[in-house]
């Protein structure tokens, strides 16, 4: 995906294939977009680690640091099939909330921010939290999981360091794409 291959839509429609645009993806983040005038990006990811997280009944366990920023700040939506249908766009709405993350049970991962950084940083810190536990749950030991009063303050404490010194991560990330390949920027 580069810049001028995106396709400006108005997220109001009922879009398909013929527009030039995914539907099913064209359905999940225009209807976030729309409803959230918080949100400015959304990032959703079809990953293994991704997608074995959002198979687990349990979901995301407070077992790792990374885990750990999502605390009582991740919502959880119930698999419909192929994300097409535009009266499904209420129900992952209602199920986010005012979170910036979500599991889409037997799907994938979401995650939405006021700007493309917050977002991307927040999807990386998920699906490590996924890589993590998936880890320590196939090893059969017994985990230890955070108490949720340490879960609350240091949840608060990423919303204080997302917001301020940790901001200098984005241009690092942009280097090392850059570094890849610069053809997103066309």
């Amino acid at each position: 995906m580069t810049a001028s291959n995106l396709v400006k839509v108005n997220m109001d429609e009922d879009l398909d294939e013929k527009a030039g645009v995914n539907r099913p993806g064209f359905t999940l983040h225009g209807g976030v977009l729309s409803a959230r005038p918080d949100v400015n990006c959304a990032v959703h990811v079809h990953t293994n680690n991704g997608m074995a997280i959002a198979g687990l009944k349990h979901g995301l366990r407070m077992v790792s640091q990374q885990a750990i920023r999502f605390y009582q700040r991740i919502g959880y939506h119930a698999y419909e099939g192929i994300t097409e249908d535009f009266a499904e766009r209420e129900r992952i709405n209602k199920d986010l909330g005012k979170n910036r993350a979500m599991i889409m049970h037997n799907h994938g991962l979401l995650t939405v921010g006021k700007t493309a950084r917050e977002t991307f940083v927040l999807m990386k810190a998920l699906l490590d939290a996924a890589d993590i536990q998936l880890k320590l749950e196939a090893i059969g030991s017994e985990l230890v999981e955070v108490p949720p009063d340490v879960c609350a303050k240091t949840a608060e404490q990423y919303e204080h360091h997302d917001s301020g010194r940790s901001s200098a991560d984005w241009a690092a990330y942009l280097r090392v794409l850059d570094g890849i390949d610069t053809s997103y920027r066309e």
